[in-house]
């Protein structure tokens, strides 16, 4: 959970927006605006803000996530980019034309420009356009404007996916939340220990994940010829089956690696699957030679 500070002053992105769906029209509102989960939960004007925003918390920490997220982000000069790849896991499909869900990429520095210590530098968003029905996933990249920081290295960012429950009117609600890591080109296992044993089969294969920024795409170097990769390359995220070679294998044990790359986005990255692979050959037949002798 983390707070963040928006200047209502120099509005960025389309967070005030969420606050003021909540809140409705009418009356008299007074700083500061203050929101929980897009504003599932919001409060405004001078107020026990440690009773208040404990209680907000308490109660929205208690919902169950209805979206995955996973973020990356990079500086680029003086704007920061990000990628997201996100999963519905609501009942409703997502989109801008039936309920206006949208992916913040909210960029933040850890100082004290105005009243916190976490204060909102850039909020660039994008529509879900195309539906996202229950259980599917759509890439994202992001962009800020030029930005003005204090301190780079205390630069972060996180991603927000939000949604209007009731349709093209009233609060929004965040599905999910998450921080965004460095680019990074990830293999689930990473490790792998395969056999090839002529009795037996099952073995000789496994299955690799790849994750990373959407969109970029990727390539395995097999080490050693005994070892293939199908598919050898495509976008991320993407999985891979990796297959022993049996009349490639050395009988015993050998070890050997996969060089995974992938490049696009501007983004230049690289991971290593180590193999370990064992032959086991069934046993050759003893073949005994008996002499008969007469007694």
């Amino acid at each position: 959970m983390v707070f963040l500070e928006h200047n209502v002053d120099a509005r960025i992105g389309r967070r005030q927006d969420r606050w003021w769906a909540a809140y409705g029209s009418g009356g008299t509102v007074y700083l500061p605006l203050v929101m929980a989960d897009s504003g599932h939960r919001f409060a405004s004007g001078t107020t026990n803000f440690t009773s208040v925003c404990r209680t907000m918390v308490n109660a929205e920490l208690a919902r169950p996530a209805d979206a995955d997220i996973e973020a990356w982000a990079e500086r680029s000069g003086d704007t920061v980019r990000v990628w997201v790849r996100a999963t519905n896991r609501t009942a409703a499909a997502l989109s801008a034309a039936e309920n206006s869900a949208t992916v913040h990429a909210l960029v933040w520095e850890e100082a004290r420009v105005g009243t916190t210590g976490r204060y909102v530098r850039g909020a660039p968003w994008a529509m879900v356009e195309a539906p996202l029905a229950t259980g599917e996933s759509a890439g994202f990249a992001l962009v800020t404007p030029t930005l003005v920081v204090h301190d780079w290295s205390k630069i972060h960012t996180t991603v927000v996916l939000d949604y209007r429950p009731g349709g093209s009117t009233g609060a929004y609600d965040m599905l999910q939340a998450a921080h965004a890591l460095p680019p990074a080109l990830s293999l689930a296992p990473a490790v792998l220990e395969l056999r090839s044993d002529a009795a037996s089969a099952g073995s000789e294969t496994a299955v690799v994940a790849l994750s990373g920024p959407p969109g970029v795409r990727w390539t395995a170097t097999p080490g050693l010829d005994w070892v293939e990769v199908v598919p050898a390359t495509g976008q991320l995220p993407a999985s891979a089956t990796v297959r022993l070679v049996r009349d490639r294998l050395p009988p015993g044990t050998s070890h050997t690696s996969v060089a995974f790359g992938a490049s696009g986005e501007g983004l230049l990255l690289a991971a290593e699957l180590a193999v370990s692979a064992e032959r086991i050959d069934p046993p050759r037949a003893v073949r005994r030679r008996v002499e008969r002798r007469d007694p």
